[in-house]
């Protein structure tokens, strides 16, 4: 039953409507989600939770017009953990909605710093949960921290997706509109993804949409590109702002300058940095590109020698142990390739 019952959380976490067969690794896989939700908790409270800044730039000039803050959590034991691990657990277990208040926050107190030293301010993006609209208290909640920090509200872009739309369509439009009326931006995330983007589109009164990572990444691919320019079109012939996220190479670049795409995101600019970096940036706002470079090959630099097998030996791992605590979590199957004496 135990194995069962860890079998349907792993089938959960592939996004339901599936079946996954138990394996031993997921075990080892469980007790991280367990140790991790459980840390999750205190998070905020410890001050282990910190943003990161991600650059929105002019595509032709690199002159910075915009950012979007993204979530990181340093944990004490596991060190810098991706939002992509534990921001499924906190939307699980509800704890998305004071991380989501923490995040405006902290981004208000940080645009008022900001201001404080002189620094010039752009607009900054914050990814709304739809967990987070569950709760009638989110309008109320973002007026009280922008009075209470006197930041000025059209700094603030909240990205949402279109399944928020779909699943507020009756409470939303007013809400949109109340913030809206104080100089808030919104912005449709995701965009080309969903099946009723043009219809929300129309519907709600949103201001900017940001073109999926995955048509960028594709663009090359007959079908992409011709989606990204019909995105684009029709964006601008509705008076919206495009953003188009994960540009990375200057083919990408010139491809979106040549649609006219109003701001491009990306690692060919900018990955996100540190509220100390990102600084440095407002100061000096243009931004000079650069390609990423290729993953340099893995050399191998043990002192002592290795034995390579013929070959792979079939054996069970374990962890016996996270920073001295004991831990019990089964075994799971790998392959040794090679073997020697010390690390």
């Amino acid at each position: 039953m135990a194995r069962a019952d860890t079998a349907l959380y792993r089938a959960k976490e592939m996004g339901k409507n599936n079946f996954q067969i138990y394996t031993p690794s997921m075990n080892i896989e469980s007790f991280k989600v367990f140790q991790l939700e459980k840390d999750l908790r205190k998070a905020i409270k410890k001050d282990e939770l910190l943003l990161h800044y991600q650059p929105k730039v002019d595509g032709r000039t690199g002159r910075l017009i915009g950012a979007e803050a993204l979530i990181r959590w340093q944990h004490p034991e596991w060190g810098l953990i991706s939002p992509h691990e534990f921001i499924p657990i906190a939307e699980e277990n509800g704890l998305i909605i004071p991380i989501t208040d923490w995040v405006i926050q902290t981004v208000c107190e940080k645009l008022r710093e900001w201001e404080s030293l002189q620094v010039p301010l752009i607009p900054i993006s914050i990814n709304m949960s739809p967990k987070r609209f569950l709760r009638n208290d989110w309008v109320e909640t973002i007026l009280n921290i922008i009075k209470e920090t006197g930041v000025s509200p059209s700094l603030l872009d909240l990205e949402i997706t279109e399944s928020v739309l779909i699943q507020n369509e009756e409470t939303f439009i007013s809400s949109i509109e109340r913030l809206k009326e104080i100089g808030i931006r919104f912005s449709l995330d995701d965009f080309g993804t969903g099946f009723s983007s043009l219809l929300y589109l129309k519907k709600f009164n949103v201001d900017t949409v940001k073109i999926d990572r995955s048509f960028i990444r594709d663009y090359l691919n007959e079908s992409d590109a011709e989606i990204t320019k019909s995105i684009i079109r029709m964006a601008h012939g509705l008076r919206l702002t495009v953003v188009a996220e994960g540009v990375e190479t200057k083919e990408q670049r010139m491809f979106l300058i040549e649609q006219e795409c109003d701001m491009i995101q990306g690692y060919l600019f900018s990955k996100p940095v540190p509220p100390e970096d990102f600084q440095g940036f407002l100061l000096d706002p243009v931004l000079i590109p650069e390609p990423i470079q290729p993953e340099i090959p893995f050399e191998e630099n043990r002192e002592v020698f290795r034995i390579d097998f013929t070959y792979p030996l079939r054996t069970d791992m374990t962890i016996a142990s996270v920073n001295g605590k004991s831990a019990t979590v089964g075994t799971t199957e790998v392959l040794v390739e090679n073997l020697g004496p010390g690390d």
